[in-house]
């Protein structure tokens, strides 16, 4: 089994905050109801928590590294998307769901 925190959601759109110069679109990283940490100790389980790429330092932002991550107010960009590919990878290794090499 694969457990997956949801992404943020916000009460704006993030990217259409991020194209007007007049709006501060920084906002605190929302509390996550589900604990994935013990969901995973169950057994044959990995977490997939992208929190810390979302939301560095506990601040979601409406753009990171020059990519905008959120399409609208809650979507990720699929250009933001591609850089967390590395970072699934690894958690998914951890929770012993190998994934083949590409080819």
């Amino acid at each position: 089994m694969i457990a997956v925190r949801d992404n943020p959601r916000f009460r704006f759109d993030m990217y259409e905050c991020a194209t007007s110069s007049e709006k501060d679109c920084e906002v605190p990283q929302p509390e996550s109801a589900a604990d994935l940490d013990a969901i995973s100790r169950r057994g044959a389980v990995a977490a997939v928590d992208f929190s810390p790429w979302l939301c560095p330092d506990g601040v979601c932002m409406p753009e990171i590294g020059n990519i905008a991550p959120y399409i609208d107010d809650n979507h990720i960009s699929d250009s933001y998307g591609r850089t967390l590919a590395p970072m699934l990878k690894t958690m998914l290794d951890s929770g012993g769901f190998a994934l083949p090499a590409p080819g």
